[in-house]
């Protein structure tokens, strides 16, 4: 009987627990477009905006392709910068990103923030 009691127990537990431990989803892949002079770093986050997820950096006049991205939900803010300069911020529904097939551009906002602040073009 005591067995049987600390069965019923560890499935009581193990049913509250499992819907808090859910894994996240992903996005199979996402590719920036910087079409700029400076590299550019690049965070994302969601609406929230409650942690931003470091995805790497985008090489100046250049294309890169991030597999296996968090899954932000229904709305995606992608966060640019370099040399401790902030590049802004792109805000991005998620339909967009699926109709342009999970691309991304770095904005012009981005390298107008760079000539402000005299950064010299990466090399």
């Amino acid at each position: 009987m005591t067995l049987a009691i600390a069965a019923v127990v560890v499935v009581a537990i193990v049913a509250l627990l499992l819907p808090g431990s859910r894994l996240p989803s992903y996005v199979d892949d996402i590719t920036v477009v910087n079409p700029h002079q400076w590299d550019a770093g690049l965070e994302v986050t969601g609406t929230e905006r409650d942690g931003w997820l470091g995805m790497g950096t985008v090489d100046r006049n250049a294309s890169r392709r991030f597999e296996q991205v968090i899954d932000q939900g229904e709305q995606w803010v992608f966060r640019f910068g370099y040399a401790g300069v902030d590049g802004g911020e792109l805000v991005v529904p998620r339909a967009e990103l699926e109709t342009s097939g999970w691309k991304v551009t770095v904005p012009q906002q981005f390298a107008e923030r760079m000539r402000a602040a005299g950064v010299g073009p990466s090399e």
